[in-house]
């Protein structure tokens, strides 16, 4: 996402091993709570929607709760834990 020419909002999404994966988000923390976060997140599920995905994957570094709370509010839901990083998983939501 771009604000004055500059990036303020990414996301990475990849296919790993038979799974769909959002690698990175990330938001500018200036800009933190001002909705772009919501609203990358709405155009990774719209992009998945459009590859006829059904189902994602993440790992958030464990003590970043902030994070955590974040993606449980978007549908994810707390499935395990890898070395330091909580997993996640979201159903990808139909049209």
């Amino acid at each position: 996402m771009l604000r004055e020419d500059r990036v303020v909002a990414f996301a990475v999404l990849g296919f790993r091993t038979g799974e769909e994966k959002l690698f990175q988000c990330h938001v500018d923390p200036e800009l933190w709570r001002a909705g772009l976060g919501s609203a990358l997140h709405r155009a990774c599920v719209t992009a998945w929607r459009d590859a006829a995905v059904t189902a994602a994957r993440l790992e958030v570094f464990g003590p970043n709760r902030r994070a955590q709370a974040f993606y449980a509010r978007q549908g994810w839901v707390e499935d395990g834990q890898v070395d330091d990083h909580v997993t996640m998983s979201l159903a990808v939501p139909s049209r």
